[in-house]
C-alpha cells in the first residue's frame, strides 16, 4: 500500500478558531438530540476536560479519510497532542500491514504508544465509478475484519509498553452517498436494501470489536449512537407505544464523512477516552 500519511495541524483560522470555543467543552456523552446545532450549543459547558498526572502512553491513531475531518476540528492541547495516521480508502488490512512495518519506528520516536485503529468502513463497500454498493451480501467481510483486528492485537502484545484500541466503525449510508454522487431516483431505489444489510454488518462488526476490545482491557465510543434518533409513537385504540429508530445520515456531507458538528462530537469522544487511557491519575 501507498505510506499512510502522517497528518500536520493546519493554521487554525480565527473563524475556526471561534467556532471550536463555542464548541468547547460538549460532554463525554451525547444523545441524537443534542446533535441539533442549538441543541449542542446549549450542552456547552465553560469548563473543559483536562487530563491530570503523568502521561504515560502516546496517543496514535491510524484511520481512513474520516480521520482528516476530525483532525481539523481539534481545539484543544489533548487533541492537537494526537499523532493522527490517515490515508484515504484505507481498508483495515492496509491498516494493519502499516503498523506492523511501523511499529518499531514509532516506538523510538514516540516513546509508549497507545494505538487506536479507525479502520473498517471501506470494507464493506466497493467504489464503481462515481457509485458504491455493498462488497458482500454475507459475513465474510465480518470474519475479515475480526482477523484483522486480532492480528492487530498480536502486533501490539509483542511489544511491551504499548496498547491498542479498536475503535468502533460508525453507521454510513450507501443511498446518501450514492444520491450525493448524483445517481437518479431510479436508480436508487436498488441500494435500499444494501443499506439494510450494511448496518447488519456494521452493527455485527462492533459487537465483535467489544469483545476485542473487552479482551485488551480497552475501550471504545460508540459513534453510532450519535446518527440514531428513536422516536416513540403511540398507535391504535389501546395506545400502543412502537418505537421508530431514524438514522441522521445529513450529519454527513455525502453519507460517509462527518460534517463539522459531528467531527467534533467525536473527537471529543475519542479526547476523552484517550484522557483516561494514556494519563496515570495522581491519588
Amino acid at each position: 500500500m501507498n505510506r499512510l500519511q502522517r497528518s500536520h495541524q493546519p493554521t487554525v483560522s480565527s473563524v475556526l478558531d471561534r467556532i471550536s470555543n463555542t464548541l468547547r467543552g460538549i460532554k463525554r456523552q451525547y444523545s441524537a438530540n443534542t446533535l441539533e446545532p442549538e441543541a449542542a450549543h446549549r450542552q456547552v459547558d465553560e469548563e473543559q476536560a483536562y487530563p491530570h498526572g503523568t502521561k504515560k502512553y502516546t496517543p496514535i491513531i491510524i484511520t481512513d479519510s474520516k480521520g482528516y475531518n476530525l483532525e481539523s476540528q481539534a481545539s484543544t492541547t489533548t487533541e492537537r497532542d494526537i499523532t493522527w495516521f490517515c490515508r484515504k480508502g484505507a481498508r483495515i488490512r492496509e491498516c494493519r500491514e502499516w503498523l506492523e512495518s511501523s511499529i518499531e519506528t514509532l516506538i523510538q520516536e514516540e516513546g509508549n504508544i497507545w494505538v487506536y485503529v479507525w479502520a473498517g468502513t471501506c470494507d464493506f463497500t466497493i467504489k464503481n465509478g462515481r457509485y458504491i454498493s455493498l462488497r458482500t451480501h454475507d459475513d465474510s467481510v465480518v470474519d475479515d475484519i475480526i482477523a484483522e483486528t486480532n492480528l492487530i492485537t498480536q502486533c501490539i502484545e509483542a511489544h511491551p509498553g504499548s496498547k491498542v484500541t479498536i475503535l468502533e466503525i460508525p453507521l454510513y449510508s450507501i443511498v446518501n452517498w450514492n444520491w450525493a454522487a448524483g445517481i437518479s431516483k431510479n436508480q436508487i431505489q436498488s441500494f435500499y436494501q444494501h443499506n439494510k444489510d450494511l448496518e447488519e454488518q456494521i452493527v455485527s462488526v462492533n459487537r465483535k470489536i467489544r469483545e476485542v476490545n473487552t479482551s485488551n482491557i480497552s475501550y471504545s465510543p460508540k459513534f453510532s449512537s450519535d446518527l440514531t434518533l428513536i422516536q416513540k409513537h403511540r398507535k391504535g385504540d389501546r395506545h400502543r407505544v412502537t418505537r421508530r429508530v431514524q438514522h441522521r445520515f445529513e450529519l454527513y456531507f455525502d453519507g460517509v464523512h462527518p460534517r463539522q458538528l459531528l467531527s467534533k462530537v467525536w473527537l471529543r469522544k475519542i479526547e476523552q477516552q484517550i484522557i483516561k487511557d494514556c494519563w496515570e491519575t495522581s491519588n
